[in-house]
């Protein structure tokens, strides 16, 4: 989150313009798409518990929904 809220400034500081260079637009809109496939993965093995390798070892054997 840090990266995203962060890029658009330094763009702006580094560039001295009103608009912030296209990098450092384009690095934070990576780090937006980032963080939503981050927090989908997070809910899928909240709900689901699927992916399997990626849920804790000892939660595996539990069905949820």
């Amino acid at each position: 989150m840090a990266v995203m809220v962060t890029a658009p400034v330094v763009g702006l500081a580094v560039t001295q313009t009103q608009k912030p260079a296209d990098p450092w637009l384009v690095i934070s809109a990576m780090a937006i798409g980032g963080q939503v496939i981050c927090w989908l993965l997070i809910i899928l093995i909240a709900i689901f518990n699927k992916p399997r390798f990626l849920v804790v070892p000892y939660l595996r054997d539990n069905r949820r929904l």
